[in-house]
């Protein structure tokens, strides 16, 4: 398989559908072993558990460096956080919205290692 052919396929099993005011998709997911958590705001604010997020926020004090946070829960109670100054990723999560596939990795140390946003349609 090509990393495209598998990088569409994972797009396309991520997205859900909507129906009356009423959305469906995948859970938030949290893998402690590779350090990666994703999932789309919106259906983990849906979902029908009170367990699951997923969110980043980015902070800015006057005098400090900006600070991206991320943190994830899934439905068993698996929670995964990180945090980064690195400006890129602090580029990247500024495109996050409620809509978004939101997906991040870790580092050992706590650091966000990768941040991953896909804004768009699964009706292409």
């Amino acid at each position: 398989m090509t990393r495209a052919f598998v990088m569409a396929v994972t797009v396309l099993a991520m997205t859900g559908a909507a129906w009356a005011g009423k959305s469906w998709g995948p859970q938030t997911t949290v893998n402690l072993t590779s350090r990666e958590a994703g999932g789309v705001y919106l259906f983990s604010r849906d979902s029908g558990d009170n367990v699951q997020f997923i969110g980043c926020i980015v902070t800015a004090r006057k005098g400090k460096p900006s600070l991206l946070v991320c943190s994830a829960r899934d439905a068993q109670g698996v929670t995964l956080k990180c945090a980064s100054q690195n400006p890129l990723l602090l580029k990247v999560a500024g495109g996050i919205s409620a809509y978004s596939l939101v997906s991040f990795r870790c580092r050992a140390d706590d650091s966000i290692e990768s941040v991953w946003v896909v804004n768009g349609s699964g009706q292409q």
